[in-house]
C-alpha cells in the first residue's frame, strides 16, 4: 500500500487558507466560492489545516489527467484522512454534491483545497476497506448482505433526492468506516437531473461491467435516469450474492436476463437462502438488469424494499 518516493510525482497538499478562494454569502446564507470558471457552494473551511500524503490508495488516468486517492494525515491533529486530487472544477463539483447529500452512508466531507491547477478533496478516513474486499473475503451472513445492500441503496437514494444520478455504483466506490457501516465515495461522475423530464445528460466516465446500455454511449443522444442507478446497484447485488463478475460481460448478462442461466449464490449462503428466495432474487435481478430502463424498478428505494422483503424473512 505504501509508496516510496511519493513526493517525486505528487505535489504536497497546500495549507488551506482563505487566500485560495474568494468567499461570500448568497441571499440564502449559503457559503459560496468564486473561482476563475464558476461559482460553487462549498463547505465553509475552518482552521486552515495542513495535510501530508504518505501512501497512494488508488490511482487512475482519465482524459490524460492523472488522479490520485491518497492516505494522508492532518499535521495538526495526526488524524488519518483520505485526500483525493483531481482538476479543480471536478473537485468543486464533488464537494457540492457531498455537501447537499449529507447522509450517514455518504462519506463525510472535511475540507477542500485548491492550489494552482491542483485541487484536493479531504474526506473522513475509512479503515474498513471497500465492498470488493468484502465480497472477496466471503463468509458473510444473509442478514449482513441485506444490511449492506440497504445502506448502499440509502446512500444512492440520498444523492438522487438532491437531483443527481450517481452513475458510478461499483464495489470500489462503496467503502466501510467500520466492518458493516457503508460509506459511498467518489461523486465526480454524478449527472444532474433535468426537472422537466427527470433525465440527466450522459456521465463523463463509464465502468462497463456495472453500466447499463443507456450509459455506454456518452457521445449519443441517450439520457440517464433513476433506473440507471437501479441497474448498477443490481449488478453489485448480483456480485454480492454470487461472488463472481462473469455475467457482467454483455453476453453473459443477456443470457441471465433472458432466462438462459440461473442465479447461483455463494456456498456461504447455502443454508441461509432457500430455493424459493433464489427464484425470487432471480426475478428481481432480471427486472433490475433489463436492457430497457422503463422495465426496471423505478428507483433504488423500491429495489431495496423488494430485496429486503426477500432476504429478511
Amino acid at each position: 500500500m505504501f509508496s516510496a518516493g511519493l513526493d517525486s510525482f505528487i505535489p504536497p497538499l497546500p495549507e488551506l487558507s482563505h487566500e485560495s478562494f474568494q468567499y461570500f454569502n448568497d441571499e440564502n446564507g449559503n457559503m459560496v466560492i468564486q473561482t476563475d470558471e464558476n461559482y460553487t457552494r462549498v463547505l465553509k473551511v475552518g482552521s486552515e489545516p495542513q495535510y501530508r500524503p504518505f501512501a497512494v490508495l488508488r490511482q487512475f488516468d482519465t482524459n490524460m489527467i492523472r488522479n490520485f486517492i491518497l492516505m494522508a494525515d492532518d499535521i495538526k491533529t495526526d488524524d488519518l484522512v483520505i485526500a483525493k486530487t483531481a482538476m479543480p472544477h471536478r473537485i468543486l463539483k464533488e464537494a457540492e454534491i457531498m455537501q447537499v447529500s449529507r447522509h450517514p452512508n455518504v462519506a463525510e466531507l472535511l475540507d477542500i483545497a485548491v492550489c494552482g491547477n491542483q485541487a484536493y478533496l479531504i474526506i473522513e478516513w475509512l479503515p474498513g476497506g471497500d465492498l470488493a474486499n468484502w465480497i472477496r473475503n466471503g463468509n458473510n451472513l444473509v442478514s449482513e448482505v441485506a444490511a449492506v445492500f440497504e445502506q448502499c441503496a440509502q446512500a444512492i437514494d440520498s444523492v438522487n433526492k438532491q437531483g443527481y444520478i450517481y452513475a458510478d455504483t461499483k464495489p470500489p466506490n462503496i467503502m466501510f468506516s467500520r466492518k458493516d457501516t457503508v460509506k459511498l465515495i467518489d461523486f465526480e461522475n454524478c449527472s444532474q437531473i433535468d426537472a422537466v423530464d427527470n433525465s440527466a445528460p450522459p456521465s463523463d466516465f463509464v465502468t462497463d461491467k456495472y453500466a447499463p446500455p443507456e450509459q455506454k454511449n456518452p457521445f449519443g443522444d441517450q439520457r440517464l435516469y433513476l433506473q440507471t442507478d437501479v441497474f448498477s446497484l443490481a449488478a453489485v447485488l448480483y456480485e454480492m450474492l454470487t461472488g463472481n463478475q462473469d455475467y457482467l460481460s454483455d453476453v453473459d448478462r443477456e443470457h441471465f436476463v433472458q432466462g438462459d442461466s440461473e442465479l447461483t449464490v455463494l456456498e456461504d449462503y447455502g443454508k441461509g437462502i432457500s430455493s424459493s428466495q433464489q427464484r425470487a432474487l432471480t426475478r428481481l435481478l432480471r427486472r433490475a438488469l433489463s436492457k430497457d430502463y422503463r422495465q426496471r424498478h423505478p428507483n433504488v428505494r423500491v429495489l431495496n424494499e423488494e430485496v429486503q422483503s426477500i432476504l429478511i424473512t
